[in-house]
């Protein structure tokens, strides 16, 4: 008996991906950010790249699990927001320029890419809030056209900085 093998990915129903730039150095207090313009366009490879996000999160770590309280309801408010409204790249920005407000009293903090993704788990017919920040690392590729190395800078998904995926 044959089995299909399930493409990563393709049980998520991708509502919407934004990805934002924060730029900080550990020991600094200077934040700065780089807003996308608009969510990316949906396709095969943005259900593959968040599918592979998500197995990464899983995989990594034992998620722990919370519910929003205490006194700063920012984040909780933006959220609501966008679920009442629909307005998930609002919501992005919104929250991004309040990630920046935090990162400035974190010294230690860096910057990175953060990535928000809303989606529907077709497996489970729940909806989540994927929220995280990666970098680039260096590394290397062949050159197919003379075989020589070449310098590039890539996601590495399995150094998740910061993540957080939200039941909605």
């Amino acid at each position: 008996m044959s089995r299909e093998l399930k493409k990563i990915g393709s049980n998520l129903n991708l509502k919407g991906i934004v990805i934002h730039q924060v730029f900080k150095d550990a020991q600094d207090r200077k934040v700065n950010l780089k807003l996308a313009k608009s969510s990316i366009i949906i396709g095969d490879k943005e259900k593959l790249f968040i599918g592979k996000l998500n197995k990464a999160y899983y995989k990594k770590s034992n998620p722990v699990y919370g519910i929003f309280a205490g006194l700063d309801t920012q984040f909780k408010t933006y959220l609501n927001d966008h679920l009442v409204n629909n307005n998930f790249f609002d919501f992005t920005v919104k929250s991004t320029e309040y990630y920046k407000k935090v990162l400035e009293s974190t010294i230690s903090a860096t910057g990175g890419f953060l990535i928000f993704a809303d989606f529907i788990n077709d497996d489970n017919q729940c909806r989540y809030m994927l929220v995280l920040t990666i970098n680039n690392k260096d590394g290397y590729v062949v050159s197919e056209s003379n075989l020589t190395l070449e310098d590039i800078k890539n996601l590495d998904l399995s150094k998740v900085d910061i993540a957080c995926m939200i039941n909605l």
